[in-house]
């Protein structure tokens, strides 16, 4: 969390994508996003920036996050209709269906964002379910949608999103991604990471943004 970017300048790799993201948060035209990508292409930091940018002030109140993998079954998209899926399932906060229909006021027409990561470990059933919210709350609600692997969604969710395909880190955006979080460090006030180590980095990290923050950490420590 110490190194998200705050903004769009700040955040390094994908391009095209991220400028194409700044823009949607800037004209506060969101449509439902679909952000897939191997491990380590943040593509959880662009689903939160692009909520954060868009709700600004309301971010707090006006989103909700979901960890797929966690929760996995319909009781987090809608209630369960069966006293079986009830306690097979256990959820204790507003499910996606309840929070789209609460009653929040925002400023210029913005839509309130729920942003699901991990979303190919969540059920058949919950897909399904969520594709029928995404359907009737489209005046209310946008949706973020995280995954590694695009290939385990329902062509029904994919079609109702713009899908984004995040890719690794190049040399030369490794070595600033490194450059950037060095500084932010204690030990970066003091001194440069001397080249070799961060070229070995960049080498053992093959683009992978994650790896590259544990090497860091490693390091400074």
């Amino acid at each position: 969390n110490k190194f998200s970017p705050e903004t769009f300048e700040d955040y390094i790799g994908n391009d095209a994508i991220r400028k194409i993201l700044a823009n949607y948060t800037r004209t506060k035209l969101l449509p439902n996003i679909l952000i897939t990508g191997s491990h380590g292409t943040c593509k959880k930091s662009l689903a939160r920036l692009t909520a954060k940018l868009y709700l600004e002030d309301d971010y707090e109140r006006a989103s909700i996050f979901i960890d797929g993998a966690v929760s996995r079954s319909k009781d987090i998209i809608s209630p369960c209709n069966t006293k079986k899926s009830a306690e097979k399932y256990t959820y204790s906060g507003l499910n996606v269906l309840e929070f789209a229909k609460q009653r929040i006021t925002l400023k210029n027409n913005l839509k309130r964002v729920i942003i699901i990561t991990n979303f190919e470990d969540m059920t058949i059933d919950a897909q399904n379910a969520l594709r029928r919210i995404i359907e009737t709350q489209s005046a209310t609600t946008r949706f973020i949608i995280v995954s590694n692997n695009v290939e385990e969604i329902i062509e029904a969710i994919q079609s109702r999103c713009i899908v984004f395909k995040t890719t690794i880190l190049t040399d030369i955006e490794a070595g600033e991604l490194i450059d950037n979080i060095w500084q932010k460090t204690d030990n970066g006030s003091r001194s440069n990471l001397p080249d070799d180590i961060k070229q070995i980095i960049i080498l053992l990290s093959d683009g992978d943004t994650r790896k590259i923050i544990n090497y860091l950490q490693v390091i400074s420590s």
